[in-house]
């Protein structure tokens, strides 16, 4: 008969508890495994959203791959957060068509393009717990901003990330317009919309490259510091500048002001925050504290009151392509996006039909032509020599500052 061995027994039980403990860290290992380590590569899209709140996205959801009614094509976005936790519940997506057949308008093709196209989205560690968050939606929906049913919303902490699997399909029905289309679909996430009250994180890095400081100093990299104003005379980069008399005027009227190390930077693209401020300053507007933007992407701290101002007024929105439920505050803005903001501004109208006669005036947008044209008119925005106009182009800050120095004192709207 064998004798218990209380030794034994304590043995054999640590021994347990051991390989439990293993099991345990092993089974959480591989739960916590994403669906981009599964698939052996790296994620499609990476979605990096910075510490001050800026959001830059790389990759392409539609990708280059020739498309036809009933295709499908699935891939992973990653999010990764170094902002604050995120509180997720609603996204959105930007759509801009690169490719079409151009014996359809492109607004007819945009329009069938959104409703055509579905898309899949889950999230989960693995398969066998993934959660279903978008079912075979729409980008017609999603491009207007989709809300997540309230159990399907999910939390992204701080330097962590979150793997989303999707899966894109053309609609069997969808038409001979979406042959070989090429197309940029880019996703979106507010992430200031539970965070409006909060003061942005310390030395973030925007997306652009600038740093992000606490309180309303923040710049994204080409935007104007907007609380410390440039005490030097004369800034050394605009002194033999073209723009030189209408950049001192701008700072005399304390509208533009400059960045911490003393330049203007004229020949910098500026951005849509940029503008936004610019205006907003000359106009006198009281800032926008309003908790929830409107935006479906991140505002930067710095601008958000002067965009959310400008917003209310009607004068600066979001993207025409998706809705205006985009802002895009750290793009460049366009030549044409320009002229449409100054022209609501400033109340102008056309006096007269114009005749455009750039050798490029098929490429300006549709919902921009009257705009355009009444820049031409109004002597805000001219060609180049080589009779192009460009519209799509990114434009200097030089070149605003210079607009908005002729219609103010043409307007006499700053009050000295």
């Amino acid at each position: 008969m064998e004798v218990f061995n209380i030794k034994n027994f304590f043995k054999r039980v640590g021994r347990f508890l051991i390989f439990t403990m293993v099991m345990i860290f092993i089974t959480s290992s591989l739960m916590q495994t994403s669906y981009s380590t599964f698939s052996l590569g790296k994620p499609n899209i990476m979605v990096t959203i910075f510490s001050n709140g800026t959001i830059e996205t790389e990759g392409n959801l539609f990708g280059e791959d020739l498309w036809y009614p009933g295709k499908e094509k699935s891939g992973v976005i990653r999010i990764n957060n170094y902002y604050k936790p995120i509180y997720t519940d609603d996204i959105g997506f930007e759509i801009n068509l690169e490719k079409y057949n151009r014996i359809y308008t492109k607004d007819s093709i945009y329009n069938e393009f959104n409703n055509k196209m579905r898309l899949t989205l889950s999230r989960g560690k693995l398969d066998a717990i993934s959660t279903k968050i978008i079912d075979n939606v729409s980008l017609e929906q999603l491009i207007k901003g989709y809300n997540f049913e309230e159990r399907k919303r999910f939390i992204i902490e701080k330097n962590d990330f979150v793997d989303l699997k999707y899966t894109l399909t053309m609609h069997e029905e969808a038409g001979n317009e979406l042959q070989n289309i090429t197309a940029t679909i880019s996703m979106t996430l507010n992430v200031n919309e539970r965070a409006a009250h909060e003061q942005p994180i310390n030395g973030g890095k925007g997306s652009n490259g600038g740093n992000a400081s606490n309180g309303g100093n923040g710049s994204d990299g080409w935007g104007t510091n907007i609380e410390k104003p440039v005490e030097k005379p004369i800034p050394w980069d605009i002194k033999d500048h073209w723009a030189k008399n209408c950049i001192l005027w701008l700072i005399e009227k304390g509208i533009i002001t400059g960045y911490e190390d003393g330049t203007i930077r004229p020949n910098n693209y500026i951005t849509r925050a940029e503008t936004a401020a610019l205006l907003a300053r000359a106009f006198k507007l009281e800032t926008s504290d309003k908790l929830y933007s409107g935006y479906l992407d991140p505002i930067p701290y710095w601008a958000r009151g002067y965009i959310l101002a400008l917003t209310e007024q009607e004068i600066f929105i979001g993207s025409p392509a998706n809705g205006g439920r985009v802002f895009m505050a750290n793009a460049f803005i366009t030549r044409e996006q320009t002229v449409a903001v100054f022209i609501r501004a400033f109340s102008l109208c056309l006096e007269e039909e114009v005749e455009l006669g750039f050798i490029d005036k098929d490429e300006i947008s549709e919902w921009a032509l009257d705009y355009v044209k009444a820049g031409v008119g109004n002597r805000i925005l001219n060609g180049y020599p080589d009779n192009t106009l460009r519209p799509k182009n990114s434009i200097t800050r030089a070149e605003v500052f210079a607009i908005l120095c002729r219609l103010l004192k043409m307007s006499q709207e700053v009050v000295n």
